[in-house]
């Protein structure tokens, strides 16, 4: 399956300069060694998780469980409304940026309508 390499900065595309040897962003401007770019992104989790969890820390047990009422009131609702994709259409997520994508049964490749990002349909 084709993959792309998102910039850590905006989530856009990046593409390697031959000249610089480099991974570039066209959007923010920004420039990765591909070497390092792992460790660049696994440090941008790290700190979106500590984030994350000071978020949670935060928010008081009866907001959690507010929210928990909520996810299962939509799950419920999703159950109750036929929305899914018809027998002939198949649903697929995006591997670059999460988005579901809804195509016809025949469709062997194609890409994210959302992001761009190449796709093979399984």
């Amino acid at each position: 399956m084709a993959d792309t390499i998102k910039c850590p900065n905006c989530g856009s595309n990046l593409t390697l300069n031959a000249d610089t040897q480099k991974l570039d962003c066209a959007f923010c401007g920004a420039s990765f060694n591909p070497s390092s770019i792992e460790s660049v992104v696994e440090e941008l989790e790290k700190k979106k998780l500590a984030s994350d969890g000071a978020q949670e820390a935060q928010a008081t047990p009866a907001a959690q469980q507010t929210a928990a009422q909520q996810d299962q009131q939509t799950a419920e609702q999703q159950v109750q409304q036929p929305g899914g994709p018809a027998p002939e259409q198949t649903e697929f997520v995006c591997n670059a940026c999460g988005a579901k994508i809804v195509t016809d049964s025949h469709t062997a490749a194609t890409f994210c309508a959302f992001c761009g990002s190449p796709a093979l349909v399984g």
